[in-house]
């Protein structure tokens, strides 16, 4: 809450650094952003970002619970990074894990202090926390396609397809069961209409629905 840059639910908005960096927040975002144009560093707190550094700057570093990112001196770079809570009690207590992909360029990622570095380059990505995973390949256009205003999904386990709903849609939606937190979900959804994605979801997977109130909806 003490962020200094926030976007609310269904709000997304580029933030413009002075130094030529381009922050673009998705829904439900915090960060804090110190624009040095000698060391400019972010610090993302929730939510999910694309940050854009131009030609010829200085490295910039970002941090997300204990991982942290940095650019190549003087290189154009693009990545994307998204953030949530760690399982179990490291995540109530303020933990987080982070989804990490390099667009363009170049990036070095340590998962945590003492832990080594690993270099991604242009459709590769590393997560941090319980289900890391070494560096993979990505479909670059799906893995930020909120900027676009979609949601793309391909065999994506519901558990983190509600929890992007949840970003967009008024109240919020809650999984019922741990068998239904673990189907999978592939599909192409807008962002300006949650509840038709939902209500796709809902029938595709054959879930059940209970409503409290206007907001808050229940799938098993």
């Amino acid at each position: 809450m003490n962020a200094a840059h926030r976007t609310g639910t269904g709000e997304i908005r580029t933030l413009a650094l002075a130094s030529g960096i381009r922050i673009e927040l998705d829904a439900e975002t915090a960060l804090d952003a110190d624009p040095d144009p000698k060391g400019p560093a972010i610090a993302l707190h929730a939510g999910a970002v694309v940050v854009t550094v131009p030609a010829g700057h200085a490295a910039l570093t970002l941090s997300v619970g204990e991982a942290r990112l940095a650019t190549q001196a003087g290189q154009a770079t693009e990545f994307a990074v998204r953030c949530k809570p760690s399982d179990g009690l490291s995540g109530w207590v303020g933990g987080m894990d982070a989804d990490l992909t390099c667009l363009s360029g170049l990036v070095t990622v340590v998962p945590a202090p003492g832990r080594g570095a690993t270099r991604l380059t242009a459709g590769q990505a590393m997560a941090t926390g319980s289900d890391a995973r070494g560096v993979h390949p990505v479909d670059i256009a799906s893995v930020a396609a909120w900027r676009r205003g979609l949601l793309v999904f391909r065999d994506t386990p519901l558990s983190q397809v509600v929890e992007d709903l949840n970003r967009y849609r008024p109240g919020r939606i809650i999984l019922g069961s741990s068998s239904a937190a673990s189907r999978r979900v592939t599909g192409i959804f807008h962002l300006e209409r949650p509840e038709e994605a939902l209500g796709s979801i809902r029938t595709a997977l054959a879930l059940s629905e209970v409503r409290l109130g206007d907001r808050i909806v229940v799938l098993r």
